[in-house]
């Protein structure tokens, strides 16, 4: 949402400037014009509805979750490099369970009856998602029996680009038994 922002002082993980100014105050501003906060309300309480997405040349988002603050700066799970553009997302439980069951439902690789369902899901989606969280477990039903990992975010390689390191994501696989039927 809104226009991106100029990520103008990011070492590593921690981003010190969005548009030249500290970016724990850009984002807690814009976070609070969105929610209609009040001044008593805490901006950053509301950070895992509202992550960064950083700018790629085909316009798709590449998510960073905001993890704490220091003074001016935010610390996020990923790196955000000096140059990028990011713009804020919103995100809700729901919209999330819904991305779980497109995941659940996308091209598996089934052979057989058999196999092995695989689930990797990014550790910010467990607390944002509370008790929610069983209900997506269950949406990602890809297959018994089934093992995963809550991780911290998934490293992905789209086939156009270089790897990278995704937040909020869910990877949900059902792996076949090849047979030799013949």
């Amino acid at each position: 949402m809104g226009l991106p922002l100029a990520v103008t002082a990011a070492p590593g993980r921690r981003i010190d400037q969005l548009d030249h100014r500290p970016a724990a105050e850009v984002y807690e501003r814009l976070v609070a014009e969105h929610a209609e906060l009040t001044e008593d309300q805490d901006a950053f309480s509301l950070a895992g509805s509202y992550p960064l997405g950083i700018v790629q040349l085909d316009g798709e988002l590449v998510v960073r979750d905001p993890v704490s603050r220091d003074g001016g700066a935010l610390f996020c799970v990923g790196e955000v490099p000096t140059g990028a553009f990011v713009r804020l997302m919103e995100g809700d439980p729901d919209s999330l369970l819904a991305a779980a069951e497109v995941a659940a439902s996308g091209p598996g690789a089934v052979v057989s009856e058999d196999g092995l369902g695989v689930v990797f899901d990014c550790i910010s989606r467990v607390p944002y998602l509370g008790d929610a969280f069983d209900a997506e477990l269950a949406t990602v039903d890809v297959g018994t029996p089934r093992i995963g990992a809550a991780t911290n975010g998934e490293v992905c390689n789209p086939g156009d680009r270089y790897l990278e390191l995704y937040n909020k994501t869910i990877v949900a696989e059902r792996l076949g038994v090849a047979r030799d039927d013949a």
